[in-house]
């Protein structure tokens, strides 16, 4: 269990790293769209899980192997996207998760005083990195053995079609199998 603990932890870091947060407020600028947002669904039968990603984005393949994908507004294939929803499952094999050995392991990860908006639920943890440059919002959920990781990064002009209420819908749509 640490193995696949650790290795999901990692590709949590990873991608706060590829989502190349930089501090500051992530105030949002005038590209953002204020028109109803329509979703479309990932569905991940390695790990059992659906979720509800805006329509507007492009799948760009696999993530991380077959342990999720990333979603992104712009399509370019071999460059890194800052504007991207990365999803990605976990199983783990001996016996059901616990939420809150979750989140300690994630504080060895990360410093939360660097964090806004940390919420802890009865099976879940969402946290904010706000940028001046790139905004990250992560969010894991577990369901017995299963778990589920995803970050919402977006830059300034980009908080309507990524953050806020999107995000809230995004995370909250996760259903298990």
């Amino acid at each position: 269990m640490k193995k696949i603990t650790l290795i999901m932890f990692a590709a949590l870091a990873m991608t706060f790293v590829a989502c190349g947060n930089k501090g500051g407020d992530g105030a949002e600028g005038k590209n953002g769209k204020n028109a109803e947002t329509k979703y479309q669904t990932y569905t991940n039968d390695k790990y059992g899980f659906t979720v509800e990603v805006p329509s507007t984005m492009v799948q760009r393949g696999e993530a991380m192997g077959d342990e999720g994908t990333v979603f992104s507004l712009e399509s370019k294939k071999d460059e890194i996207t800052f504007n991207r929803i990365d999803i990605s499952g976990d199983e783990n094999w001996e016996g059901d998760y616990d939420i809150e050995k979750v989140v300690a392991a994630l504080k060895e990860w990360h410093d939360f005083s660097e964090f806004t908006n940390v919420e802890q639920g009865d099976n879940y943890i969402t946290y904010t990195a706000p940028g001046q440059y790139v905004t990250q919002i992560d969010y894991v959920v577990v369901n017995g053995p299963k778990m589920v990781s995803m970050s919402v990064c977006y830059e300034p002009g980009f908080e309507k079609q990524l953050g806020g209420e999107v995000a809230q819908h995004v995370f909250k749509s996760v259903t298990f199998k």
